[in-house]
């Protein structure tokens, strides 16, 4: 890395480095990855800026036990839950790491922030659907319509590639391949892609959805998937027409109820019909776009948990039971400018 030297105390600098050319140049990070960096740091200066004027706010501020005050004021003041807390600690030590390379004569005292210790966070089993209850989803929509067959093929798409929300957006009509071999790329984290193979009916119901466009050859530059005034499709707003067809696919599937669902459940459900179907795991990794296989992996450990239980329910009992007895029971400057910086 490049070292540029910087006034002592020279706060806004560094922060409009960090994000003008840190971030999405040397780091290659998306723009929404970057907005959320963004909003993390605001708030950890709002947060330092109670006691010390925003204007008077130097190099000397950031201290591992300001870190440490924030983390908990988040926890208990905004009722950020440990999983929030420890991704705004990761945000803040990318930070001072950057700091550490930009600003060498207070190493000692960035240094101290790698000491913070992330939350415990309890473990909760991956949720991820039924293949009924996605034969229910993919049921509830009404494909005599234009919105539909839109519909029809964002779904299809999003359960074909386990494409993260932002992925599924971001995809080009030039990311498609539509002959044999069928597939498409994503553009995941870090700016790295992947070619994702399309099943027939995936590219089947993506033709169906360019025809109903009704304007014409579409470029490769233009977004596969657009709302109705014609724009990209937002992450907000594929997550609201996935809930809508939940609410309707209920009535044949009422187990949905009781699923908090959103695109990345599909994601989850992608992996777990995949691994079910016998894919070998390193597949699944390549397919999903994980980095680590542990990652990868904790998806066999639920798939073994599964089948533990079912053989423990499969075992013949060895209680005699009695026959009374049922068989069933029941402001200005710096945060100014990070204010506007996803504008730009």
């Amino acid at each position: 890395m490049v070292q540029v030297k910087t006034p002592t105390g020279s706060l806004t600098r560094l922060v409009q480095a960090y994000f003008e050319s840190h971030l999405p140049v040397e780091r290659g990070l998306r723009p929404h990855t970057i907005i959320a960096y963004r909003d993390t740091i605001k708030l950890y200066l709002k947060y330092l800026s109670r006691d010390v004027a925003i204007q008077r706010l130097t190099l000397d501020s950031l201290t591992a036990k300001s870190i440490l005050d924030f983390i908990e004021d988040c926890a208990i003041k905004r009722k950020n839950a440990a999983k929030t807390t420890n991704q705004r600690l990761a945000v803040l030590k990318s930070f001072f790491g950057y700091l550490m390379n930009m600003d060498p004569t207070r190493i000692a005292q960035y240094e101290k922030i790698f000491h913070v210790k992330a939350k415990r966070v309890p473990y909760r089993p991956v949720e991820y659907l039924e293949r009924s209850e996605m034969k229910a989803i993919f049921g509830a929509v009404d494909r005599s319509t234009e919105k539909g067959v839109r519909d029809y093929a964002a779904l299809m798409f999003l359960y074909n590639t386990g494409a993260r929300a932002q992925e599924l957006c971001d995809v080009t009509c030039g990311d498609l391949r539509l002959e044999r071999p069928l597939l498409a790329i994503l553009h995941g984290k870090g700016n790295k892609t992947r070619q994702v193979p399309l099943w027939p009916e995936t590219a089947s119901a993506i033709e169906q959805w360019m025809k109903a466009r009704g304007k014409g050859a579409a470029s490769d530059n233009d977004a596969l998937f657009t709302n109705a005034s014609g724009a990209k499709l937002t992450r907000f707003g594929l997550r609201y027409i996935l809930n809508d067809y939940v609410r309707y696919a209920c009535a044949k599937a009422p187990s949905l109820a009781k699923k908090k669902i959103g695109p990345h459940t599909i994601r989850h459900t992608t992996a777990m019909h995949l691994l079910q179907s016998g894919v070998d795991i390193t597949i699944i990794k390549a397919w999903l776009g994980h980095v680590d296989l542990n990652t990868t992996h904790g998806y066999v450990e639920i798939s073994m948990k599964m089948k533990e239980e079912a053989l423990n329910k499969a075992k013949p009992s060895t209680k005699k039971l009695k026959t009374s007895e049922t068989a069933s029971r029941k402001e200005k400057h710096i945060l100014e400018w990070l204010e506007t910086f996803g504008d730009m």
